[in-house]
């Protein structure tokens, strides 16, 4: 294991040694309840309209932005295991967007 991996999962312990994980799952999950609670409301249409403006992300339409949270959700997922576990993590491609078969904004959203 690099130095880094282990630095970084040093840190993490060390950093929640003196909390509980039930302590902060509330914070988890409120973060993803406000995001659930902001997209109520988004008509389909709405959520499929880019900016006239901006590039990469920037130009992101809602239904963009909840795809890229769904599928990098696995992966940060993925890293904190990895990394608890003293083994290398992947980090997805930046920009990367879950692909979900064509789902309508409402079931992203679901």
């Amino acid at each position: 294991m690099s130095n880094t991996y282990q630095e970084a999962r040093a840190k993490l312990i060390a950093d929640s040694s003196d909390r509980d994980w039930y302590d902060l799952w509330p914070t988890v999950t409120s973060v993803r309840a406000e995001l659930l609670r902001t997209l109520e409301g988004v008509s389909e249409e709405t959520a499929a309209r880019r900016p006239d403006e901006g590039e990469g992300e920037a130009a992101w339409s809602v239904s963009e932005v909840v795809r890229h949270v769904l599928i990098y959700t696995g992966n940060v997922r993925a890293i904190v295991e990895e990394t608890s576990r003293g083994r290398p993590a992947i980090k997805d491609a930046r920009g990367l967007l879950a692909d979900v078969g064509g789902a309508t904004f409402a079931e992203l959203r679901r």
